[in-house]
C-alpha cells in the first residue's frame, strides 16, 4: 500500500511541559483506521522533508497539511520560494497536497486580506491598506518596503494615533508592530521598528524574512489600531468543518460553545449580554465562508477545517455604511474579520460547552475532522479508481 502523511496541527499532541494540551486522541484514532493506505502522521513542519525522503515520493499518495510549511519554510532548511518548488514538485510527482500550494500561500502569506479589501470590503476593517511587493528581491526591495510602509502608516496617522503593520507569512502574533505617532517622531525610528518586522521565531528557531522571503510576493496589512480586539474575549473564532459552521473558541482559557448557542433566535437567556453581538458575529462568519471561499476553492469536497476570526469595532474612525446597529450598544458597530486560517489551532483540548446539544463535546469534534479528512482520502481513492 502507498503511504499517506498527515502533518498534525501542533496541538494535536500531547506537551509534556504544558499539560492542558492533551492529545486529539479521537481524532488521531479516527484517521489512522484506513483500509486503502499507510498512514504516517508527523508532529512538526521540520520532519516533513525526512519524512518524504525516508518513505519516497514514489510511495506516497498523498501530503495533508495542517500546519503552514511555507511560513515554517526555515525548519526544513529552505527559503519559502524552495518549499514551495519543493511542494509542486511533489504534485508533479503525482503526490496529492491538501490544501493545494496556492491555498497555504494565500492564507499564510496574507494575500487574503487584499481580496476581502478589494472584493468583500463588508468583510475587512475600514480604512486598511495590503500593500503587496511582487518578487521580493533584498537588495532593491529593502529601501522602497521602508518608505512605502512609511508613507503609508504616515498619511494613516491622519485619522489613527496608533497604526498596525501585520507581515505575511506568519502567525500568533508574530511580526506585527504598532506604531504610535505620539512616539515616533521621524523616519529614522520608524525605519528601525519597522526593520523588525522581518524576525521571527518559531518551535525555537529564529529567522530572517530578508533571506527567508527572496522571489516571493510579500503582503504587509496596514491597519488603524482597534483597542477592542486587544481583549481575547471581544474575538470570535468561528470554526468552519466541512463547509458548515460548528463551534467558536475565543483562546486557549475559555470554553468552546457550540454555534447554535449563540443564534438568538434558539434562546430567551438574558444573562449573556453579548448575545445579540454574538449573533451578528456568527450571521457575519457564514456569510463571509459563503462569499470568499468559492473564489479560492476547487477541490470536489469543502475544506476540511476553516477558521473565520471576527471582531468589532466602535471607534467613529471605523464607522462606515457597512456599520449595524446591535442591542447592547449606543452607537453603531462595525463587525470585520481580523483574520482566516486555514490550518489553525482547533482548540481541542479546551472544555465545549453547548445548551442545544448535550453530545457536543471535543470528542464528537474531533471524530467529525477525523470523518471529513477521511472523506478526502476516499475519494482520492475513488479517483485513483477512475484514472484505471
Amino acid at each position: 500500500m502507498k503511504t499517506i502523511i498527515i502533518l498534525g496541527e501542533e496541538y494535536w499532541f500531547f506537551k509534556p511541559d504544558q499539560p492542558k494540551f492533551t492529545e486529539a486522541t479521537y481524532l488521531l484514532n479516527k484517521i489512522t483506521q484506513s483500509k486503502y493506505y499507510n498512514i504516517k502522521i508527523i508532529k512538526n513542519p521540520g520532519e516533513l522533508l525526512k519524512t518524504v525522503q525516508e518513505i519516497k515520493p514514489e510511495n506516497i499518495k498523498a501530503i495533508f497539511l495542517f500546519q503552514d510549511v511555507l511560513s515554517d519554510s526555515n525548519l526544513n532548511n529552505k527559503t519559502i520560494l524552495q518549499m514551495h518548488n519543493y511542494l509542486k514538485d511533489l504534485i508533479n510527482k503525482g503526490v496529492y497536497l491538501y490544501p493545494q500550494v496556492n491555498i497555504i500561500d494565500n492564507f499564510g502569506g496574507k494575500k487574503y486580506y487584499k481580496t476581502l479589501v478589494d472584493k468583500l470590503p463588508y468583510a475587512s476593517l475600514p480604512h486598511t491598506v495590503v500593500l503587496n511587493f511582487n518578487n521580493y528581491n533584498p537588495k532593491t526591495d529593502e529601501t522602497k518596503i521602508i518608505n512605502k510602509l512609511y508613507e503609508t502608516v504616515t498619511s494613516m496617522w491622519k485619522t489613527f494615533n496608533k497604526v498596525v503593520v501585520k507581515k505575511g507569512y506568519s502567525y500568533e502574533g508574530k511580526q506585527v508592530k504598532i506604531f504610535n505617532r505620539e512616539t515616533i517622531t521621524d523616519f529614522k525610528q520608524f525605519e528601525e521598528k519597522a526593520k523588525t518586522l522581518n524576525y521571527k521565531k518559531f518551535f525555537g528557531v529564529g529567522s530572517n524574512a530578508i533571506f527567508q522571503d527572496r522571489g516571493i510576493d510579500r503582503y504587509y496589512i496596514v491597519q488603524g489600531f482597534n483597542k477592542i480586539v486587544t481583549k481575547r474575549s471581544n474575538e470570535l473564532r468561528v470554526f468552519f468543518h466541512n463547509g458548515v459552521a460548528r463551534y467558536i473558541a475565543t483562546g486557549d482559557e475559555l470554553p468552546n460553545v457550540c454555534v447554535q448557542d449563540k443564534l438568538k433566535d434558539n434562546f430567551d437567556d438574558n444573562s449573556d449580554t453579548n448575545l445579540p453581538l454574538h449573533n451578528e458575529i456568527v450571521k457575519f462568519a457564514k456569510k463571509l465562508f459563503k462569499d470568499y471561499i468559492p473564489l479560492i476553492w476547487k477541490e470536489k469536497r469543502p475544506p476540511i477545517l476553516i477558521r473565520i476570526d471576527v471582531s468589532y469595532a466602535v471607534d467613529p474612525q471605523f464607522i462606515d455604511e457597512y456599520a449595524i446597529n446591535i442591542k447592547g450598544f449606543d452607537t453603531p458597530v462595525r463587525i470585520y474579520a481580523n483574520e482566516l486560517e486555514v490550518d489553525p489551532t482547533s482548540y481541542f483540548y479546551n472544555n465545549f460547552t453547548c445548551k442545544s446539544d448535550d453530545k457536543f463535546s471535543s470528542k464528537a469534534i474531533q471524530e467529525n475532522m477525523g470523518k471529513y479528512i477521511n472523506k478526502y482520502i476516499k475519494l482520492i481513492k475513488h479517483d485513483e479508481q477512475e484514472k484505471k
